[in-house]
């Protein structure tokens, strides 16, 4: 945990001072399209912060824990580059924490036209800490299965995707289509595949925004899908959100409702 944490403060210390030199998003009449459960976008250069509250529906009770830390810097407007820490835990009887596999890649942002956007990224997820806690696994990917690459202790994956988005007036939407390739199995194990596609809905103004958004993973025959549903402000250098998550099938994961709360700093 201790490393972790260190690894968060100095990428927040490298990416402060780029921010202020970074180039702004291009300006949009209308709503400003805002998620919470999607990948990378490339719009601008930002620092968002997330830490989130689950509890157990089903089963014995418990608290669970997520926190994500996740940076990209844009060096013009169509590419930039990312990074992105997660980790988690549950609080009962027998409490269990975990880090997991900092991510590192790079994007690229593309403005077909005024109301769309598209990018594409590609990094790799490099295990650092062996951390194998079924507690911070669970409990980061009960809210955000799209991402359980970041969480499986003591793996290393290569991670890619592409996204598109589209707004027009009070209306957004966007889908995201991503893979991740276990590069670090053990001798007589296989590398383990996974699929993931994110969708979402939106409406709203440039300052207030609400989203329903969706995620879905396969991995080996066995899927999981998890619903949010977020609410956003958005102001000149800082946009804080409340997302709401619960998964509503497959078999990966127990019935866990998460309350997050982030935002993201520009």
């Amino acid at each position: 945990m201790l490393v972790g944490a260190v690894t968060g403060l100095s990428l927040l210390a490298i990416v402060t001072p780029a921010l202020a030199q970074a180039p702004s998003e291009v300006a949009v009449d209308g709503v400003t399209p805002s998620f919470a459960l999607m990948d990378v976008d490339g719009e601008r250069s930002k620092v968002e912060a997330e830490v989130g509250m689950g509890v157990t529906t089903k089963g014995a009770s418990a608290q669970l824990w997520s926190g994500r830390l996740r940076a990209q810097i844009m060096l013009d407007p169509t590419f930039g580059f990312y990074g992105t820490l997660q980790g988690g835990g549950v609080t009962s009887s027998n409490s269990d924490f975990g880090m997991g596999s900092p991510e590192a890649g790079g994007l690229i942002h593309l403005r077909p036209s005024a109301n769309t956007n598209v990018s594409f990224h590609a990094g790799v997820a490099v295990s650092l800490l062996n951390d194998d806690s079924l507690g911070g696994e669970l409990a980061a990917a009960a809210a955000r299965p799209s991402d359980l690459a970041l969480v499986v202790g003591g793996t290393s994956w290569l991670r890619g995707g592409a996204s598109a988005a589209f707004h027009d007036r009070s209306v957004f939407a966007r889908l995201d289509l991503g893979f991740d390739q276990q590069i670090d199995a053990e001798d007589g194990d296989d590398n383990e595949t996974l699929t993931h596609l994110n969708a979402g809905i939106g409406f709203g103004n440039q300052q207030w925004s609400a989203a329903a958004e969706l995620q879905l993973l396969r991995v080996d025959g066995e899927h999981a899908e998890t619903a949010g549903v977020s609410l956003h402000y958005r102001g000149k250098t800082a946009a804080p959100y409340l997302l709401i998550t619960r998964p509503i099938g497959g078999d990966l994961f127990r019935d866990v409702i998460t309350l997050s709360a982030g935002a993201s700093f520009f």
